[in-house]
């Protein structure tokens, strides 16, 4: 009788689980959407997003192609709070970790000055 019991609450919490994953993993995308447009609209003009690549459920990397500047293979990886997961957000929150957004690229030539 209570192994009925044990594998109804261990059905709810698989389902509640995959819901929670799938709701939030929703609203990071919508959220890496409008950071995209925020990116479009900063770049307007001197340059265009060349391509998205998620690389997990709050991270993406964004290649960017940019008209007469001095970077080669421009990119900005976007760093969301990992909200998909309930302990990963928890910890997240706990350590006061933010949502990043970080510019890479290549220099054509070495800078003159070290840094």
């Amino acid at each position: 009788m209570w192994w009925r019991l044990l594998g109804v609450d261990i059905a709810a919490g698989a389902v509640l689980i995959a819901a929670w994953y799938w709701i939030f993993l929703r609203l990071n995308r919508r959220r890496g959407v409008r950071i995209l447009q925020w990116v479009e609209q900063a770049i307007e003009g001197k340059g265009l997003i060349d391509g998205v690549k998620w690389l997990s459920a709050s991270r993406m990397q964004v290649q960017l192609r940019l008209f007469d500047s001095g970077f080669c293979q421009p990119s900005m990886l976007v760093q969301l709070l990992p909200r998909e997961t309930p302990l990963q957000w928890i910890v997240s929150l706990l350590r006061r970790r933010r949502e990043t957004l970080t510019f890479e690229s290549d220099l054509p030539c070495a800078p003159n000055f070290n840094l």
